[in-house]
């Protein structure tokens, strides 16, 4: 995964964060999160009245079918976000924060691309990910292979279906060749 700027610590205390939840310093619910300060997520008032995080990246949620999203805007400074699903709310280009849950028990036979961690489907063809945290246990999951592979010291393809992890319910015991690539239409 890679970040446009610095460091993504903050990454993972940003998708456990409880927001919509009271703060503790007025009734207003939390939305707010300091990158830097890695801390509790914190409401309008505490931005306003403390000015402690005015130098800081502070990302603003929202929700959005009753998940909490972020807006491109606001993460594409911090975070590549160009193969996570955006969706539009009242004019804005928004990614959700946590794992979509999967809709296959609704409807089994839906086609289409699928979030490569949580299986969500209705991707557009150009992403993998439904939210920032599928992007994020992806990542992990890579960096767990390669790590895999330069302890092992192995330089060819086979070990990689060794190390390989697959997706939660999958059968698969080693990864596919790829992706098929169909004849054009004639």
């Amino acid at each position: 995964m890679e970040a446009q700027e610095g460091d993504l610590s903050w990454l993972q205390d940003f998708i456990q964060a409880k927001f919509y939840v009271p703060c503790q310093c007025s009734p207003k619910f939390t939305t707010n999160f300091c990158c830097e300060c890695k801390g509790l997520p914190f409401c309008e008032d505490c931005k306003n009245n403390t000015h402690t995080h005015d130098d800081h990246s502070v990302l603003r949620v929202c929700k959005a079918s009753r998940q909490t999203a972020t807006t491109v805007l606001m993460i594409k400074k911090l975070l590549d976000v160009s193969d996570i699903q955006t969706y539009s709310i009242n004019g804005q280009r928004i990614v959700y924060i946590s794992q979509r849950q999967s809709n296959e028990k609704h409807n089994p036979k839906v086609i289409g691309r699928k979030c490569e961690i949580c299986g969500w489907s209705n991707l557009s063809s150009s992403v993998k990910f439904c939210s920032i945290e599928c992007k994020v246990d992806w990542a992990s999951k890579e960096e767990k292979t390669i790590r895999c592979i330069k302890q092992k010291n192995w330089s060819t393809p086979k070990p990689l279906e060794e190390c390989y992890v697959a997706p939660s319910g999958s059968f698969r015991k080693r990864p596919r060749k790829g992706c098929p690539i169909r004849s054009p239409l004639v």
